[in-house]
């Protein structure tokens, strides 16, 4: 049986700490680190901050996860700056974007919005689960 969210954002979230790549996501994807050993402590400290960064971000669902980083100052603030006055694009990046981007197969994390009853009864909130494939 699947587990059923009655949050999309906390299952995406859910999602992609399974299939995240962090040296591919801050390298490749996100294009930070010309300097293997700062990218090393930045998925070093990420890797240890889990857990709170699972927190933290499910109690701040609108943010991305570059901000929810950035707050946590797991990555320095400057180097989200493209050119003068103007944000990195991947500053704002979704989570099924961050999953496209890192070559996860989208059957993996297309999710199912549910707002009935399996005898068609409408439930009063939605909930959220993996579609079946």
């Amino acid at each position: 049986m699947f587990k059923l969210y009655k949050s999309k954002k906390e299952l995406e979230i859910n999602l992609f700490f399974k299939y995240v790549s962090w040296w591919k996501l801050i390298t490749q994807i996100w294009g930070i680190g010309h300097n293997f050993t700062s990218v090393r402590s930045i998925v070093s400290n990420i890797r240890e901050n889990t857990k709170a960064i699972k927190k933290t971000w499910g109690n701040n669902m609108h943010l991305t996860l570059p901000q929810v980083l950035i707050a946590m100052e797991l990555l320095p603030f400057k180097i989200i700056i493209s050119k003068p006055g103007h944000l990195s694009d991947w500053y704002f990046m979704d989570i099924p974007t961050m999953l496209y981007e890192m070559n996860i197969p989208k059957s993996l994390y297309t999710i199912e919005r549910k707002t009935t009853w399996f005898f068609g009864i409408k439930r009063k909130k939605p909930i959220y689960k993996l579609k079946k494939q």
